[in-house]
């Protein structure tokens, strides 16, 4: 999904959970930007062609412009995120040897990568054009998918003044929610947590 240079991914089990997630990333969409969708453009797939897709068009007064069937150059823009994506996702997996199963984090870290980086044809940062406010914050967040990392405890749980302070792991995205950043912890319940306070060694990785 985009707007101008700006895309949104999120990985789903299958199609059929496409629709939702799409009303859910437009609604969020128009929160924040206060605007209101006026067009989608998609390709002609079953999961854009619902009686509950036809509903939610007819009720919210949107143009919905569909792809005719077989022809993806209609839907080139699309395509051409979509490959640049998995290009960028692959690189990243590559990069520090971060186990393929992680490869929804790294798909999604590349569209928030992207997101963050001036657009090619226009030198402008898609983020800042979509939500029209600064980027440099989430910038400065920025660093190597699937570097090393210690992540640091909360002081709650610190064991006296010679226990753990910190556990490993590697970055493998940014938590919005949180404002900080996700993490595998293969020795550490659970596996994908959160935190915002990490120690990041970029050129190495879980292996290094």
């Amino acid at each position: 999904m985009h707007k101008d240079d700006k895309q949104q991914n999120r990985p789903l089990l299958n199609k059929a959970k496409a629709f939702l997630a799409l009303k859910a990333w437009i609604k969020t969409a128009e929160t924040a930007t206060d605007h209101m969708l006026k067009c989608i453009c998609s390709d002609h797939g079953a999961e854009w062609s619902s009686l509950a897709a036809e509903e939610w068009k007819q009720e919210a007064g949107f143009k919905w412009q569909k792809t005719t069937p077989y022809v993806s150059v209609q839907n080139r823009r699309a395509e051409c995120t979509i490959r640049s994506l998995q290009e960028k996702m692959c690189a990243m997996l590559v990069q520090r040897s971060v186990p393929k199963e992680l490869w929804p984090y790294a798909i999604m870290a590349a569209g928030h990568t992207l997101n963050l980086t001036p657009s090619a044809n226009v030198n402008r940062i898609p983020y800042e054009d979509f939500y029209c406010k600064s980027a440099h914050g989430l910038a400065k967040q920025l660093c190597v998918f699937g570097c090393l990392a210690w992540v640091h405890l909360p002081k709650k749980d610190h064991e006296g003044k010679h226990g753990t302070r910190a556990f490993p792991g590697i970055m493998v995205g940014y938590d919005n929610e949180h404002k900080g950043w996700r993490f595998y912890t293969p020795g550490h319940a659970p596996s994908i947590q959160w935190s915002n306070s990490a120690m990041f060694h970029e050129a190495k990785g879980w292996h290094d």
